[in-house]
């Protein structure tokens, strides 16, 4: 008993560490991509509404300061606000996961419905054609980047079959 609690929280502790890393790589990447100020504004806003939306984001403030903010905004389950939609951030992402999680099952039953039949298959008959193909299909699929795959398909399935609007 005392060593899975051990192992339990050894794994509990490395998936703090993991999420504070992963927090920490959002927080950097987001003040290296540089000031969102001027996609809130207009190009001809004067310099004090840029110093009072700066002042009202709290981008004002020593970086440390910003990074306690962040982390305990997250905490709280605050995720700030979407520049794109001006609306929470989570309020986007709860308005999308339909739509992704529709996506995420359809992928993943046509996974299994094509995958498991040709993975049987290629097990019955080592070595034959079917095999060597479905091998080959299967490192390719692995290799190459998801983005080409995803534009790939868009053209296949939806500009030349017609089959996706």
């Amino acid at each position: 008993m005392r060593s899975l609690v051990t192992f339990l929280g050894s794994r509990l502790l490395r998936a703090l560490v993991a999420l504070w890393l992963v927090s920490t790589v959002v927080f950097v990447v987001m003040r290296l991509s540089g000031d969102p100020v001027p996609l809130l504004l207009p190009p001809d806003a004067p310099r004090s509404e840029y110093a009072r939306v700066a002042r009202e984001l709290g981008l004002d403030r020593p970086l440390p300061v910003q990074y306690a903010v962040f982390l305990g905004n997250v905490l709280r389950g605050d995720f700030g606000r979407s520049l794109h939609f001006r609306e929470p951030a989570m309020q986007v992402v709860v308005a999308y996961l339909p739509a992704t999680l529709e996506l995420g099952l359809t992928a993943f039953v046509l996974a299994v419905v094509v995958a498991v039949p040709i993975g049987l298959l290629s097990a019955v008959k080592r070595n034959s054609m079917l095999d060597q193909a479905a091998m080959g299909v299967a490192l390719v699929g692995q290799a190459a980047p998801t983005f080409f795959l995803g534009i790939l398909f868009i053209l296949l399935l939806s500009l030349q079959a017609g089959w996706l609007p």
